[in-house]
């Protein structure tokens, strides 16, 4: 036996060979080996999760960055040297782009909203077929194999309609 910090005795477990074995904190909490390995899995599964995404985040912020430095610097460098060859009509150009700027703004806005309809549309027809199946021994038992088939055409139908 040996003396704990609080002066009170307690037995420790004797192992195979005669030896005593002390006791951790640690030790107290019953943790299963598999349980603490598939906890560790998880962990270091999270991390590299984390850890990719972060880069992939870095890496699109700095194709942004290249862009939105190097694109102003290389607009003045072209519009100079247009200007050493044209003139002053390579202004009346530049002039002319940045007026018209705002018309593929405005389409790639109404490509996204058309996008997201198309997105939201099919969302909702597999919202309707996983309901199908989940269920399916129910519409099985009453006989509404029609019914549920008939849900779905619609829904692909709607999708299509926005496809199309």
């Amino acid at each position: 036996q040996s003396c704990s910090s609080s002066g009170v005795s307690s037995p420790q477990p004797e192992t195979e060979s005669g030896t005593t074995a002390v006791a951790s904190e640690s030790d107290t909490k019953a943790v299963p080996a598999a349980a603490s390995a598939d906890a560790q899995k998880s962990l270091v599964g999270r991390m590299n999760n984390l850890i990719s995404s972060d880069l992939q985040t870095i890496t699109k912020a700095s194709e942004f960055m290249q862009v939105f430095v190097a694109g102003p610097i290389m607009v003045i460098l072209c519009i100079a040297f247009l200007y050493t060859i044209l003139g002053w009509s390579a202004f009346v150009g530049f002039g002319v782009m940045l007026g018209l700027m705002p018309i593929p703004v405005a389409f790639s806005k109404m490509l996204q909203g058309a996008a997201k309809e198309v997105s939201q549309k099919g969302d909702d027809r597999v919202e309707t077929v996983t309901e199908t199946m989940s269920v399916i021994r129910m519409i099985k038992m009453f006989g509404w194999e029609k019914k549920m088939a008939k849900r779905i055409d619609e829904k692909r139908e709607i999708e299509l309609s926005w496809v199309c």
